[in-house]
C-alpha cells in the first residue's frame, strides 16, 4: 500500500468524527488549545477582525463535550462556539479580547485509546499592526450560498384535494444555528435549539391544516447567513416570512412574554434597537466577515412594493398579537408590538415579522418554552393568526372562501390562490 493510500485509510469518515473534549489554558499572555478527536482531520486555522476572532475550519465534526471554560476575567479567549457551518464543514470560533498571533498548530496522535489524537493550537498576544497583517481574507457571505445545505421549494401536499392550486407558502426561520448559538438562558437553555424545536412543531401544525405549504430556512443545526435566509424566502416566492427568536436580559430577569417585531428604518424604542443590533450580528457570530452592502437602488416601483409589503407585515404583527392574547399558557410582553432595522426582515416583496417567543432569562418563559402544552398552544395561535391574515388580506383581496371554511382545525378548504402583495 502506498504512503498516500495508507494515510487515506487512516482517515475516519467526516460524519463519524467526534470531538470528545476541548481544553483551553491561558497564562502569561499565551493560549494553549487542545481538541480531542476520534479521527484525523486537516484544520484550517486563521484570524479575522471586526470583531477579532480565531477561526478553525474542520471537516464535519460532532462536538459531544461541553464548551470549555476560560478562566479569570480579562483572559485572551472570551467565548468558544462550534457547529455545522456549510455542508460537510464544521467551524470553531474563539472570540478574542486582544490581538493574537498563531504560534503553532499540529495534530498529535493520542497516547491512549480514548481518541485518535488531538488538534493543538498555541497562541500569544501581539500588537494590533501585526494582527491586522496576519488577518486572512474571508469568503464574503454573498459567495457562500452554493455551499449551503439546500432546502429546495416545498411541493403542494399530494394528498390535498386542491393540490393543483398553489397554496400560500409560509417560510419559518429558526434563528441562529451552527456555531451561532444565539442567547444562552437560565439553566443553559440555548436559543438556537429552543427556536428550532418550536419551528418544527409549528411547521407540523400548519401543514396539518392542509391550507398552506411550509418551508424552513434550516432543517438542522447549521449556520445560515441573514441574507441567505431572505434569499430562501424570495426564491421560493414566499407569501409570509416568520423569524423565530428568544432573547435574554442580563439584569431584568422579571421581563417576560412574547414580542412581535417588524422592520423599520427607525427603532420604535431603545429595547427594539438593542434587539435588532444583537440579531444583526448573527453573521459575525457565525464567523463570517461582513462586507459592506451596496446602496439600495432608488426605484419608485421598488419603494412602492417595499411600503406595501411593510404595511402587510404590520397588519400581520397586529393580528398575531391579538391572537396571542387569548392563547392558553401564552404571555405577552408589556410592549408587544415593536419595530427596528432587522436585516432578516428587509425582503422588499415578502411580508416579514420576527417573533421573540419570550426571554430565556425569565424563569417563567424558560419553563414555558420547554413545555409541550406551550408549544401546542403557541402553534395553534400562530396558525389562527395566519388564517385571519389570509382571510382578510389574501393578496390584497378578500378571500373567496367563507371564514368558517378556513378556520376549522382540520379543514381541507383553501384560501384563494395566492397573489402576493
Amino acid at each position: 500500500m502506498s504512503p498516500q493510500a495508507s494515510a487515506q485509510s487512516a482517515l475516519v469518515s467526516a460524519s463519524q468524527i467526534v470531538a470528545t473534549n476541548t481544553r483551553i489554558s491561558q497564562f502569561s499572555g499565551k493560549v494553549h488549545l487542545e481538541i480531542d478527536l476520534s479521527g484525523t482531520v486537516a484544520a484550517h486555522v486563521f484570524l479575522v477582525e471586526g470583531p477579532d476572532r480565531l477561526i478553525i475550519d474542520l471537516p464535519q465534526v460532532s462536538f459531544k463535550a461541553p464548551a470549555p471554560t476560560f478562566g479569570k476575567r480579562g483572559a485572551i479567549i472570551k467565548a468558544f462556539r462550534s457547529g455545522l457551518f456549510v455542508k460537510d464543514q464544521s467551524r470553531v470560533i474563539l472570540d478574542l479580547s486582544t490581538p493574537v498571533k498563531i504560534l503553532s498548530q499540529r495534530f498529535e496522535p493520542a497516547q491512549d485509546t480514548k481518541s485518535s489524537g488531538r488538534l493543538v493550537i498555541d497562541l500569544a498576544r501581539t500588537d494590533r499592526k501585526s494582527f491586522h497583517a496576519a488577518v486572512e481574507p474571508e469568503t464574503p457571505i454573498a459567495d457562500v450560498a452554493d455551499l449551503r445545505l439546500t432546502q429546495g421549494t416545498p411541493a403542494d401536499p399530494a394528498n390535498s384535494p386542491q393540490a393543483h392550486v398553489a397554496l400560500p407558502l409560509i417560510v419559518i426561520d429558526p434563528g441562529h444555528g451552527g456555531p451561532d448559538s444565539g442567547a444562552i438562558g437560565l439553566g443553559g437553555i440555548v436559543e438556537k435549539t429552543t427556536v428550532f424545536s418550536f419551528a418544527q412543531a409549528l411547521k407540523a401544525r400548519i401543514e396539518a391544516s392542509h391550507r398552506y405549504r411550509v418551508l424552513l430556512t434550516r432543517e438542522q443545526d447549521v449556520f445560515v447567513p441573514l441574507g441567505e435566509r431572505m434569499r430562501i424566502a424570495r426564491a421560493a416566492n414566499a407569501d409570509l416570512f416568520l423569524s423565530l427568536h428568544a432573547d435574554t436580559l442580563s439584569k431584568e430577569h422579571s421581563v417576560a412574554g412574547a414580542t412581535v417585531y417588524t422592520v423599520s428604518d427607525r427603532a420604535s424604542d431603545a429595547e427594539a434597537a438593542r434587539i435588532a443590533a444583537h440579531e444583526n450580528m448573527a453573521d459575525q457570530a457565525g464567523g463570517m466577515v461582513v462586507a459592506s452592502q451596496p446602496p439600495e437602488v432608488a426605484d419608485i416601483l421598488i419603494d412602492l412594493t417595499r411600503r406595501e409589503t411593510r404595511s402587510y407585515a404590520h397588519v400581520f404583527s397586529k393580528t398575531l398579537i391579538s391572537a396571542w392574547k387569548s392563547g392558553p399558557f401564552l404571555a405577552l410582553n408589556k410592549n408587544p408590538q415593536r419595530a427596528a432595522g432587522f436585516v432578516v426582515l428587509k425582503a422588499p416583496d415578502v411580508p416579514s415579522v420576527l417573533l421573540e417567543l419570550g426571554y430565556l432569562s425569565s424563569a417563567s418563559d424558560a419553563k414555558a418554552l420547554a413545555s409541550d402544552d406551550w408549544r401546542r398552544s403557541a402553534s395553534n395561535t400562530v396558525l389562527s393568526a395566519i388564517d385571519s391574515f389570509f382571510i382578510a388580506h389574501n393578496g390584497g383581496k378578500k378571500a373567496e372562501q367563507e371564514p368558517s371554511a378556513m378556520l376549522g382545525p382540520d379543514a381541507k378548504a383553501t384560501p384563494a390562490a395566492s397573489s402576493k402583495p
